[in-house]
């Protein structure tokens, strides 16, 4: 984000397109560079064009959050919406969700209160697939984790993944 834009610095180049015209400010975890806000009652997102989980059963997804609501924090993009997706909401209800694209997130909610990092201060989350369980990570530290033994395996109907929620 540093040069106001979303695309990929590695040789992956794995871009991304900013939609409904997302800011950028220098307030960020380190202070240096710059970190993208995300304002989803503006229909604010980030669409990678891309499956870059595809066919895995282990993965992590991991970001720096600052400051959010409710809605969707990321989620894979699919025409089918019956599949199982990586796809993480923060609900009405102060808690993390672990859910499917078809919007019944409640499958595998996380008991984590989100509302303790809800501070004005950056916090690091991570979320882990490893084979039919689910970890939750706040700031370097295991917080919560369920499992119900089903392939977490991000199918290959997924085209994409979606930062922030329209």
């Amino acid at each position: 984000c540093d040069d106001g834009h979303a695309a990929d610095k590695t040789e992956y180049q794995n871009d991304a397109s900013l939609i409904g015209n997302p800011s950028f400010v220098t307030a960020t975890p380190n202070e240096k560079g710059k970190a993208l806000f995300i304002n989803g009652m503006k229909d604010h997102y980030v669409t990678i064009p891309y499956n870059l989980l595809q066919g895995q059963s282990q993965y992590s997804v991991a970001f720096w959050i600052k400051d959010f609501t409710n809605g969707i924090i990321f989620s894979a993009v699919s025409a089918n919406s019956l599949k199982m997706y990586p796809c993480l909401v923060a609900d009405t209800d102060s808690k993390f969700l672990w859910g499917t694209e078809s919007l019944d997130y409640n499958e595998y909610p996380f008991t984590y209160n989100y509302t303790n990092i809800q501070n004005s201060g950056w916090h690091h989350v991570a979320v882990t697939a490893n084979n039919g369980s689910r970890a939750l990570y706040i700031d370097g530290k295991k917080v919560d984790a369920n499992g119900d033994q089903n392939d977490l395996r991000v199918p290959s109907e997924v085209t994409g993944f979606s930062i922030g929620g329209r």
